[in-house]
Order: structure tokens, then C-alpha cells, then sequence
């Protein structure tokens, strides 16, 4: 009996020691994927419409990029998927180029500053827009970025 009771003590040991691993990876898988939102500003004078895409893409190890092309914009920003007590806060890194300064040479996030942050009710995705807020938006938080489906 006793050999018994010392061999679920190694077992045990395993099982706790990889337990914060297995939740850790579980939150990371949860978040991973590709995230999307249009921001629609109306019509130009001619009457097409004026779009603004924001496509984010967060891997399994935090790291992630966020590209918005639109009505007089195409960039590129790294950035970091840094989990909080309820979600992700999209964190800036760099440009695509790896520069601080976005291509008429401002820098107008400090690296690690939050852009904006996501998390999850119910079924969707409430974002909190922090240092980066889309010129059409009236309230900070909300529903905008939706979470694309995984082809297989």
C-alpha cells in the first residue's frame, strides 16, 4: 500500500508543474486568430464610400500585427497581445518598417503603449479603444473587431 501512495506523489508532482502551463497555453489558443473591422466614414463628394479595414492577427505566442488600409491610410504596426485580468491589450512595438516613426517620421505611440483593448461577452469580442480610436467613433468601447472564421 505504501509503494502505491509513493507512486502517485511523481504523478501528482507532473500533473501540477504542467497544469499553469496547459491554462496559459489554453488562453493563448482562445485569443489566437485573425480579427476584423471596417469603419465606415460616409461617402467622398463623388459618392463612393469611404472605408477604413482594420485586420488584427494575434499568434499563440502574444505577438501580433494589426494593418489598416483604407481612405488614406496603409500601415503596419507589431505590436503584442499582453493578457489581462479580462482580455488582451494590443500593445505597440513598431511599424512594419521596425521603425517608431510611422512614415512621415512621427512617432505617435511610445512602444509598449496600448493601443486598444479586447475582451470577451458571451459570444463577442468588446473592444476598448485606448491611444489608437478611429476618427468615426463616438464611444471608447464596443463592439467592432469580430473574430474570422479558421479554414481549415
Amino acid at each position: 500500500m505504501k509503494h502505491l501512495s509513493w507512486a502517485k506523489f511523481p504523478i501528482m508532482t507532473i500533473a501540477l508543474l504542467l497544469t499553469p502551463h496547459a491554462c496559459m497555453s489554453q488562453e493563448s489558443f482562445e485569443w489566437e486568430g485573425e480579427y476584423l473591422y471596417q469603419d465606415q466614414l460616409g461617402k467622398s463628394f463623388g459618392g463612393s464610400p469611404i472605408v477604413i479595414d482594420m485586420n488584427l492577427r494575434i499568434k499563440a505566442d502574444g505577438s501580433c500585427s494589426l494593418v489598416v488600409n483604407g481612405y488614406q491610410i496603409s500601415e503596419k504596426i507589431i505590436c503584442r497581445a499582453v493578457s489581462d485580468s479580462v482580455g488582451k491589450q494590443i500593445a505597440f512595438v513598431s511599424y512594419g518598417n521596425g521603425k517608431i516613426e510611422n512614415e512621415y517620421g512621427v512617432q505617435q505611440y511610445q512602444v509598449g503603449e496600448v493601443l486598444f483593448s479586447l475582451e470577451r461577452s458571451q459570444d463577442k469580442v468588446l473592444t476598448t479603444w485606448q491611444s489608437l480610436k478611429p476618427d468615426n467613433i463616438e464611444k471608447t468601447k464596443g463592439s467592432f473587431f469580430v473574430k474570422a472564421e479558421m479554414v481549415k
